[in-house]
């Protein structure tokens, strides 16, 4: 199963996003771990590992949020990846 740290931004429910700036959000860096995903075979027959989805990402961020939290994804890397 792939694990993915993702760092992400807090916008509180109810905040309209063009109404603050990135430095007043809470940012957070965590560890999910998701279903592997199917490997894509490209026109030339070469396989490729797939990451998951944005859709899947944010679901993932969802279930850690309050109620109404929106995350606003910066970075998804493999835990072993240097930034």
């Amino acid at each position: 199963m792939p694990t993915l740290r993702i760092t992400y931004q807090v916008l509180p429910a109810g905040t309209d996003p063009d109404s603050c700036e990135p430095s007043d959000l809470e940012t957070r860096s965590e560890l999910f771990t998701f279903s592997p995903e199917e490997p894509v075979t490209d026109v030339r027959g070469h396989v490729h590992e797939v990451g998951p989805t944005i859709g899947a990402m944010n679901a993932a961020i969802r279930t850690r949020l309050g109620n109404g939290d929106e995350g606003i994804i910066l970075k998804a890397r493999r835990p072993d990846d240097d930034d």
